[in-house]
């Protein structure tokens, strides 16, 4: 305790004291608390941003928001990651999906940039042959997507 908070608190009762500190900081955590969500909820990737900035940034909001003792799963906060990407990634999102593995958050990171490799120097709408990512036994493979059919099912 500071020196200014024990002069202030020297003639209260240790009830009284420890009433008076939690209503004191809870209003200033219930506060942080609001504004540590709005942030992670107005959190969208922006045209140009990299990869590893945004989830970083996003990472930060989620470990504030542990500190402050809000009970915030690791799979909530992978799904909001998921979401607030760019439509460039929705190869990945797709194969992220399809996959329905576990990962961490960190996992996810990684992950992301192993697709943001894929991505360079390609446009930023994917194209309908683009490779989906498959990951397997925590190491990552390629497949090819078939080529649309063209309504003819047998040559004439």
């Amino acid at each position: 305790m500071t020196p200014e908070l024990h002069r202030f608190y020297e003639d209260y009762r240790p009830f009284e004291m420890n009433n008076n500190l939690v209503e004191k900081y809870n209003k200033r955590a219930r506060q942080e608390i609001y504004e540590v969500v709005n942030s992670l909820m107005d959190c969208k990737m922006i045209e140009g941003e990299s990869v590893y900035n945004h989830v970083h940034r996003m990472q930060i909001y989620v470990e504030r928001l542990v500190k402050l003792n809000v009970h915030f799963g690791e799979e909530l906060a992978i799904r909001m990651v998921v979401s607030s990407l760019l439509s460039c990634h929705d190869q990945f999102i797709l194969a992220y999906h399809l996959n329905n593995k576990k990962t961490k958050l960190a996992q996810l990171h990684d992950l992301l940039q192993i697709a943001k490799l894929g991505l360079k120097g390609k446009n930023s709408t994917p194209s309908t042959k683009a490779p989906i990512l498959a990951f397997e036994n925590g190491k990552e493979k390629k497949r090819k997507l078939l080529p649309k059919l063209t309504g003819r099912t047998r040559p004439m």
